[in-house]
């Protein structure tokens, strides 16, 4: 479609070098001065030549050359953002990546993906026709063009967010962890009825605390409680070690707490803090990668602004 636009138009192109007028023009006759007047139709704001394609001659060069124009700019709209100069043209470039990797998407995948993000056909021909292009096929290669630069990108990215085991660890070292102590316990109520039924209860119950025999207890299933779940009154959790029992009165009742397990304070794993360190470390590293590949990108390109003469 371009190709025929610079074709028509007498603007020539030459290894991403402008040689006529930018603007796309086209010569109308004024009806009153019987003068001829331009009517710019369009205009060609960058041309990206990627470099690292084979030595062309100037018949063959349009092939791999890639025209930005004012109006691929203002129907880079239909997705909801303003877009730049800058952002077309890295657009273009990967895309060419894209081209170079073997990347592509079908007709049919575009589709899909239209779907995808709630745009079936009816709405495509909508989107066409309000962003004026030729037809809702051209549409779709725009954005086919936007889906290649996208999955492009992304593979660029995860290609150069792979975290060393060495960094990993050293964030590791610099950025410690501590969990917090954990109690494994099990408990068992049993209630009283009176006054002399609680004296003869407490004393078979102290004997079991002394001795852990004397009295069959039937005890709940065991629960973990972490230090900070502790409440004020039960702060004797803390200094139980394993096998040991505690008796409390509550109430109407005797509460056996029996220590199962005790996990001390300790430092996380490393193993248990790989994923997230890795999250981490690709995160802080994303904004810069993006430029890189930028940067990358546009050092294997021949990128002209040209100028109107």
């Amino acid at each position: 479609m371009k190709r025929l636009l610079i074709l028509f138009f007498s603007t020539y192109v030459l290894f991403g070098e402008l040689l006529a007028n930018t603007p796309v023009t086209h010569q109308i006759s004024d009806v009153k001065s019987g003068q001829l007047q331009e009517l710019v139709l369009d205009q060609v704001l960058a041309t990206v030549y990627l470099s690292d394609k084979p030595d062309l001659g100037a018949s063959e060069v349009d092939a791999y050359l890639e025209v930005i124009t004012k109006q691929d700019i203002d129907r880079s709209a239909f997705d909801g953002k303003e877009h730049s100069l800058s952002e077309a043209v890295n657009k273009k470039l990967l895309c060419c990546k894209a081209d170079s990797l073997k990347m592509s998407l079908s007709s049919e995948e575009v589709d899909r993906k239209l779907e995808e993000v709630g745009l079936p056909p009816e709405h495509q021909i909508m989107m066409a026709e309000k962003w004026h292009y030729q037809d809702v096929g051209e549409f779709k290669e725009a954005v086919g063009e936007m889906f290649i630069s996208s999955m492009s990108q992304g593979f660029e990215v995860e290609s150069r967010l792979v975290i060393a085991e060495a960094d990993a660890r050293a964030y590791y070292d610099s950025n410690p962890i501590y969990l917090e102590a954990e109690y494994e316990i099990q408990t068992a109520v049993l209630p009283f009825s009176n006054a002399k039924e609680q004296v003869r209860l407490q004393r078979k119950l102290e004997k079991l605390v002394q001795t852990g025999k004397g009295f069959q207890v039937i005890w709940e299933e065991p629960i973990v409680v972490k230090a900070s779940e502790i409440s004020a009154s039960n702060l004797f959790l803390e200094n139980l070690k394993p096998g040991q029992i505690y008796l409390k009165l509550v109430d109407d009742s005797f509460v056996l707490f029996k220590m199962l397990d005790v996990r001390e304070r300790r430092l996380q794993p490393f193993v248990e803090r790989r994923s997230e360190i890795t999250n981490i470390l690709r995160n802080q590293r994303h904004a810069n990668i993006l430029q890189e590949i930028d940067q990358d990108l546009q050092a294997k390109a021949v990128i002209n602004y040209p100028t109107r003469y």
